[in-house]
């Protein structure tokens, strides 16, 4: 099933083969020495949205655990000669809903030695990972290595950058991360109706299977349009609009697809040997991590002047002033 694509002279299809190849080597512990290496930061340079969307969708697609968002925001801050000292791994945190706590994907078997994370008031601020305890949160995904950190409001430097400029990126980087991985999960409910036969035919031949895919594959369709449409914006009011309405969009197509694939695999689905359950956990992990909602949305497109929010899809969100 051909799902939504950026212009085949864009070079998506030649970073996401490198991307894929790099993570179904090594699914676990990839950091940003391994992007460079790959030239993954060379690449940003020349085709800054193409080669952020072939990475995030690509672990998303391999259940992979790696610091993308972290090479995601370092790739931005070297743009602006912002970057942490040349060869200082760090991590990036989101706020969470108690005052003065964050918390941030780590890749496996990685040692940050510095976090990056942006207050309620929207300053980024870096600090030395030696100033803080990070304690690890128990999630239903053990693939993935989630940290909650108490860390003061004055803690570390102050960089200057937009206000937004992480929030922004975390959710975009997110946001591909779910729809590679609904992407995947939906080849896997299409691979399996395919494959399986009752009263003499295919079951995806039945026209009820057929709604319950189509309506997985325009959600996630809709939600990459919408996370192009983000990229393409840029920092400020309207990008923080956009980043909001690329994330509720992919935490849509993670409830529809999730929902949809379940029902076309039947018994079969709720079983530990069937991945299904792997895509789920993850999705439930990064969709938490998130947290947005349609309500979110709304609030800073009224901020921002928009005067109308559309429907696009299976009821993903966009302006209207970003179609």
């Amino acid at each position: 099933m051909q799902l939504s694509q950026p212009r085949a002279d864009d070079g998506y299809s030649e970073i996401r083969a490198t991307v894929d190849h790099m993570f179904a080597e090594r699914p676990a512990g990839i950091g940003i020495g391994d992007l460079e290496r790959i030239g993954w930061f060379d690449l940003h340079e020349e085709v800054p949205e193409i080669a952020v969307r072939a990475l995030f969708e690509g672990q998303g697609a391999a259940l992979a655990s790696a610091a993308t968002l972290d090479a995601y925001a370092l790739a931005d801050l070297r743009a602006r000669d912002l970057a942490p000292v040349s060869g200082e791994p760090f991590a990036v945190l989101s706020a969470t809903s108690r005052p003065g706590r964050y918390r941030g994907l780590v890749a496996a078997d990685l040692a940050p030695a510095a976090y990056v994370f942006e207050t309620p008031e929207g300053a980024v601020r870096i600090v030395s990972a030696a100033d803080l305890a990070p304690e690890p949160v128990d999630t239903v995904d053990a693939g993935l290595r989630l940290v909650d950190i108490g860390i003061g409001a004055a803690a570390g430097r102050v960089l200057d950058l937009p206000e937004g400029f992480l929030t922004r990126r975390v959710r975009i980087g997110l946001s591909w991360h779910l729809l590679g991985l609904c992407a995947r999960l939906l080849e896997v409910g299409v691979d399996h109706v395919t494959a399986r036969h009752q009263f003499g035919q295919p079951i995806g031949a039945f026209q009820a299977v057929q709604h319950l895919l189509a309506d997985a594959a325009v959600a996630v369709a809709s939600g990459q349009v919408i996370g192009d449409a983000a990229q393409a914006e840029g920092d400020g009011a309207l990008g923080e609009v956009t980043s909001l309405a690329a994330a509720v969009a992919a935490s849509r197509a993670l409830a529809t697809t999730g929902r949809s694939v379940q029902q076309v695999l039947g018994a079969i689905g709720y079983t530990w040997e069937h991945e299904f359950h792997r895509f789920l956990r993850r999705g439930m992990v990064l969709d938490r991590l998130l947290d947005v909602n349609e309500a979110m949305l709304g609030a800073a497109a009224r901020r921002c002047g928009v005067p109308a929010v559309s429907s696009v899809g299976a009821g993903a969100a966009v302006p209207a002033q970003a179609h």
